[in-house]
């Protein structure tokens, strides 16, 4: 009988065990007003960031409803001097959520391939991007250089894992930078792109962790 017990509260500790993990990995006991505070900061990021002029962009809220992203937004950066452009994609979610379709998954659905394996760019303080190369080869080659990494503290992040590295988290955002390369993938072309990612983070910093969240009707 005592061996039945032993047994039983073993397996019990094991199915406790089983939902706290689930649950820490989950965020199922998250606080709401943190995730509803990140969630408002979103829709604060201003249209003009160092000069570049931004435009909203259609963005497919099906798409977004399956990615489990409770806010965000795509939009056209571009810098009237330069004559340059990048496609943003900004989403806040639960880091459970945020942490799954990569790039490599996302973007294959648009007929883009990944071209060579991603690497990861540095940005300083500003902190560490995955990036790569995608090719669409219908109707000629359409290039893209890509950037895209997370952040739950102020600074981006490329982790190999992100869903456990941001697990038991609050909230977590996630950063999409794309330029089209014309069809090359140089090191003058690598360089304008960068240039844009470095002009785009500190506003990107400051409006999403160091200035308070505007309430909606405030």
């Amino acid at each position: 009988m005592r061996r039945v017990q032993i047994a039983a509260l073993v397996a019990g500790l094991i199915v406790v065990g089983a939902g706290l993990v689930h649950g820490r990995l989950s965020d199922r006991w998250g606080s709401s007003q943190a995730i509803e505070e990140a969630i408002a900061r979103v829709n604060q990021v201003p249209l003009e960031i160092d000069g570049l002029q931004g435009e909203a962009m259609p963005a497919d809220a099906d798409e977004f409803r399956a990615a489990r992203a409770k806010g965000y937004w795509m939009r056209v950066y571009r810098d009237p001097d330069r004559k340059t452009e990048c496609l943003v994609i900004l989403m806040c979610g639960l880091p459970g959520d945020m942490s799954v379709h990569t790039p490599d998954i996302c973007y294959r659905g648009a007929g883009y391939e990944m071209f060579g394996a991603a690497g990861t760019t540095p940005f300083g303080e500003l902190g560490l991007f995955w990036t790569a190369r995608f090719v669409k080869q219908s109707l000629g080659n359409d290039d893209l250089r890509l950037y895209w990494a997370w952040s739950n503290d102020g600074a981006w992040h490329a982790p190999a894992n992100p869903r456990w590295e941001f697990r038991g988290g609050r909230f977590l955002y996630k950063l999409y930078i794309a330029r089209r390369s014309a069809g090359r993938d140089d090191a003058k072309e690598k360089e304008a792109s960068e240039a844009l990612v470095r002009r785009m983070l500190p506003t990107l910093r400051r409006t999403l962790f160091e200035e308070p969240a505007v309430e909606k009707g405030s």
